[in-house]
């Protein structure tokens, strides 16, 4: 086991108090207009980090790698679980062509960056205790090679990009470094969650490499139907939760409760798939992985 899962406690019944919700994107005086009480620094709930040279959280952490999407219905669904510690990075800024199915954004994002945005919206339904920081970085290898290593034990990581090479990236980086990876991807109708654990198949074991940039279809000439990367989305923050390493404790299992798997989703036809193929001989990620435990 590598820690505790990154989850606060549920709620109580009466929900937060006004005192724990932050200003961060309350209209100015609102608070003061509705209660007498002064809302919390809103710096104990969100804020920027620089994962290369800041100090990362130590404490589980869930690092969701994309905020478009996929990443918005990842991250509302970590965030309503109660995830303790969360990490956003996109570097990418808000269009009018995201509003459609980018769920935390609105009108008054527009030219700004995803990650702070999302940050920003979540912040004000968090609880005390819930931390979540944006970062508007690029992701890529030599990225995911520094910050890695200096995440605590216990840490998910949330894969919601459109790049398949990045999400290669990903599974090589969490493999090499035995950290769990819930990695999505969404198209058309179509909708796909591997979980890359300790035990079984990791997601190069299914797919093996990407698919030629001439042969790879996009959002823009396949199409994307917002409820499909919402689906995919609140897929990826559950199986993210299940990869979390307490998950089996809480469930009373002893085994990997989702690492080994791939979950397809076809929505026009309300089909679902759960694989769990054995893990590919030859795999180059599996070969640098350590030794899983027991």
């Amino acid at each position: 086991m590598r820690g505790p899962l990154p989850m606060l406690p549920s709620p109580t019944r009466s929900g937060p108090s006004r005192a724990d919700v932050p200003a961060a994107v309350i209209a100015p005086g609102a608070a003061s207009a509705r209660s007498p009480i002064a809302p919390p620094s809103p710096s104990a709930f969100v804020r920027e980090l620089d994962p290369l040279a800041a100090p990362l959280p130590d404490a589980p952490t869930f690092v969701v790698i994309g905020a478009g999407g996929l990443g918005c219905p990842a991250l509302l669904g970590l965030w309503a679980a109660g995830a303790r510690e969360v990490i956003v990075v996109d570097p990418d800024r808000v269009e009018l062509s995201n509003l459609p199915r980018q769920v935390l954004f609105h009108g008054g994002h527009l030219d700004a960056p995803k990650a702070a945005c999302a940050a920003a919206t979540l912040g004000p339904r968090g609880r005390a205790g819930q931390r979540i920081q944006w970062a508007a970085a690029r992701v890529d290898a030599a990225w995911l090679a520094r910050v890695l290593p200096r995440l605590a034990p216990g840490s998910v990581l949330v894969e919601c990009s459109d790049a398949p090479s990045l999400k290669f990236a990903v599974n090589a980086a969490a493999r090499a470094h035995a950290i769990p990876a819930a990695i999505g991807a969404a198209l058309g109708w179509r909708g796909q969650v591997c979980a890359v654990g300790p035990h079984g198949a990791c997601y190069r074991c299914i797919h093996e490499a990407p698919p030629p940039p001439e042969l790879l279809p996009t959002c823009a000439s396949a199409g994307v139907l917002g409820p499909a990367v919402g689906t995919v989305g609140a897929l990826l923050a559950a199986t993210a939760s299940a990869l979390a390493p307490a998950a089996a404790r809480i469930a009373g299992d002893t085994g990997d409760p989702a690492g080994g798997s791939l979950i397809d989703l076809d929505l026009r036809r309300g089909v679902v798939r759960t694989l769990t193929p054995s893990p590919r001989p030859g795999c180059p990620d599996c070969a640098a992985a350590p030794p899983a435990p027991p």
